[in-house]
């Protein structure tokens, strides 16, 4: 539950398993359990950060992988917690605007629905 609490701050979720980890090893002398907490939730941690978030924000405005991860950080660098969806609304509008002036015809394409 602590997990999933601190998940919304921004390295929060590491934090708690961490300390899960930490607690289980100090306090019970279960260092491989320890092991085990800490690599899963690594793991889990890792996977929806690089693969899953960027998916789910990239694939609803048809973004790329590396213009999603570039527009989450900068987001989150630059506007904090809100930068997490304020970042990939900023990119999905400069990609769709750049989209426009590389590809000659895109915009009367997209507006006639031919594409």
């Amino acid at each position: 539950m602590l997990t999933v609490t601190f998940a919304m701050l921004p390295f929060g979720a590491w934090l708690a398993f961490t300390a899960a980890a930490l607690i289980l090893a100090i306090q019970h002398d279960a260092w491989f359990g320890a092991a085990g907490v800490f690599g899963w939730g690594a793991t889990v941690m890792l996977a929806g950060d690089n693969f899953v978030q960027p998916a789910l924000i990239g694939g609803a405005a048809r973004l790329p992988l590396v213009w999603t991860l570039i527009g989450i950080l900068g987001g989150l660098e630059t506007f904090g917690l809100v930068g997490l969806f304020a970042g990939p609304v900023v990119m999905a509008a400069l990609y769709s605007i750049w989209r426009d002036w590389t590809t000659p015809g895109a915009a009367v394409v997209d507006r006639v629905g031919l594409c």
